[in-house]
């Protein structure tokens, strides 16, 4: 080993064992949808709407014999409903399309007019992970049903392109929902010129590669990368390696800016967040005797909650298309009980949806979500910020806070019409003592949820 590179290992040793101590108890599990709350005749759905398969080559470390198992039991720890596939497509073209939803023997097929279009399979317990393929290139379309084309060189070159006309093909061809990844990449006008009506506005991938964010982000090279290593060397055990990502996460106000532009130019977008998870870059075991990078440990810090009548993928795909849901950074805890509607009297807008503005009598609510219970648990309990954002409907991109509301539900008599949106932060002092490095950065309000919008017109 060069003498450099030594003493940085035996540097991140030494600060390994000098942090301060965690708690031993620690739920490597999500809580079931079912137990995050309803109203109104909804409950919701724990959805990951950009995920790699081993169709992938870079899903895990390539060759991985155990990459496919390791998938399905990530989903299966942390409860996710419904999972959208989303291939690189230089593989996913070539296979058949019933190849493509993870399946193992004694799964159940989910299929339409004799097609399959998905796959389900079952838990330990009683989870039901429902699954259903796409791909990410320029384009990243989800759920479809079918190839767009029955020859696989053709429908590869296809894959590859991203237009408006790929575009409505995808849409009324195969029933995909087709969504835009790497926002951070494309420019105001690309967007809103190629008919689709959902966006990332975060990227769990984007924010850690370090030429990303330099690049897109407007982010140091290494700023919070660095600190991964006190989770990689830990002889001690004194991090919680499910915490990792407090180190590096930040949400770059890149992503507003685009999607201000895009909904104040008169197209109402969805936002929603990618997962991304790769299990391919680092190798070691943290001290939970799991890999610093495994899909269990991803797929639990970003996911997002859709409002659905019934656990179905038509439901679930309608509930996308209509942003009738809420970016969540799962890793701080699993809100409980949130809530966001609109109302003129007895009429109610949810999110996602419209409402006519009346002077005085448009009324926005937004409830403060608790910690579930089987979340992280210890020393003082967070403290819950909630932020109205208000965005103009006139082209110019504007976006204002309008109200916010410390530790309380938030109510707001609207003064004029815009799209509504709600961010909560969460200054998380219930993770205290689960992290020994840098204990100030649970003294600090995180992002927690990213609602969509409402309409007040």
């Amino acid at each position: 080993m060069h003498k450099s590179n030594s003493y940085c290992f035996f540097l991140m040793v030494l600060i390994a064992i000098e942090v301060g101590c965690q708690s031993s108890s620690w739920n490597k599990s999500l809580p079931f949808s079912q137990d995050l709350g309803s109203h109104r005749g909804y409950r919701l759905a724990r959805t990951i709407t950009h995920l790699h398969s081993p169709i992938s080559y870079d899903a895990c470390d390539e060759g991985n014999p155990n990459c496919l198992n390791n998938l399905r039991s990530a989903l299966c720890d942390n409860h996710i409903d419904f999972a959208f596939l989303t291939d690189h497509p230089n593989r996913m073209a070539s296979t058949d399309f019933s190849d493509l939803h993870l399946s193992l023997p004694g799964d159940q097929s989910l299929l339409l007019n004799g097609n399959v279009i998905g796959n389900q399979f079952s838990c330990n317990d009683s989870q039901k992970v429902q699954v259903m393929a796409g791909y990410e290139d320029k384009l990243m379309p989800i759920g479809m049903t079918k190839h767009l084309d029955p020859d696989s060189e053709i429908r590869n070159s296809l894959y590859g392109q991203s237009t408006s006309d790929l575009v409505s093909r995808l849409q009324t061809e195969t029933n995909a929902i087709v969504m835009v990844p790497h926002t951070e990449s494309r420019t105001n006008e690309h967007l809103a010129n190629l008919g689709m009506n959902v966006i990332e506005i975060y990227n769990l991938h984007s924010n850690i590669n370090p030429t990303i964010r330099t690049n897109f982000l407007g982010m140091d090279y290494f700023s919070g990368l660095v600190d991964l290593s006190v989770y990689w060397v830990d002889p001690y055990a004194r991090q919680q390696p499910d915490l990792a990502f407090i180190s590096f996460l930040k949400v770059s106000p890149i992503y507003a800016k685009k999607w201000d532009y895009l909904i104040s130019n008169g197209k109402q977008i969805v936002g929603i967040a990618g997962n991304d998870s790769h299990q391919n870059f680092f190798s070691g075991i943290a001290n939970d005797g799991d890999r610093v990078d495994s899909h269990r440990r991803l797929t639990r810090w970003i996911v997002n909650y859709f409002l659905v009548n019934d656990m179905t993928l038509s439901e679930v795909k309608g509930s996308i298309s209509s942003g009738k849901g809420w970016v969540v950074f799962e890793g701080f805890g699993t809100p409980v009980g949130i809530d966001f509607y609109a109302k003129n009297g007895d009429s109610t807008a949810e999110i996602g949806g419209s409402l006519s503005f009346q002077n005085g009598n448009s009324k926005i609510h937004a409830e403060i979500p608790t910690l579930h219970n089987e979340s992280p648990q210890s020393g003082s309990k967070p403290l819950v910020i909630i932020h109205l954002k208000k965005v103009a409907l006139d082209s110019s991109g504007n976006e204002s806070e309008v109200a916010n509301s410390v530790g309380t539900s938030l109510d707001y008599t609207v003064d004029g019409a815009g799209a509504y949106r709600i961010e909560i932060g969460i200054v998380p002092l219930h993770l205290i003592n689960y992290i020994g490095f840098k204990k100030q950065l649970v003294t600090q309000e995180m992002p927690w949820l990213i609602s969509n919008h409402i309409y007040i017109q």
